[in-house]
């Protein structure tokens, strides 16, 4: 099965984490999926946490990474991969790289399934 678009709604939550610190790859700095911030409250309204924005990657599996300010995360839509970097805080594009990379009908929907990783000024990315 083929999706044609997942939208992130964990964006806003990350923006809150990333105020922290860095959010540089895959569980975060330690690699244990805790944010180090005593003001961190982990208690939401009854309808939730409150979403700053959306944005349409495509299909896959790609956790977001968050550095200086930019959100980035990787979807594949009509057989291309493509990274996106946004402004973490606005949600605005910031840039995009896309390439070919059809989507395999085995093992689930397809897409990237990598978190991006941030080091200093790189970024890895990893597809299949």
């Amino acid at each position: 099965m083929k999706r044609k678009s997942v939208v992130w709604g964990i964006f806003g939550l990350l923006v809150q984490a990333s105020s922290a610190g860095e959010w540089p790859t895959f569980l975060g700095p330690n690699r244990n999926g805790v944010v180090e911030d005593a003001k961190w409250n982990p208690t939401f309204p009854k309808d939730g946490p409150k979403i700053l924005w959306r944005a349409r990657v495509g299909t896959g599996f790609s956790a977001v990474s968050v550095s200086d300010e930019r959100a980035l995360v990787a979807g594949n839509d009509e057989g291309e991969d493509t990274l996106y970097c946004f402004n973490a805080e606005t949600g605005k594009e910031i840039w995009r790289l896309s390439y070919p990379c059809p989507i395999l009908d085995r093992n689930h929907e397809g897409g990237p399934a990598a978190a991006v990783t941030i080091n200093g000024d790189r970024i890895y990315h990893l597809s299949r």
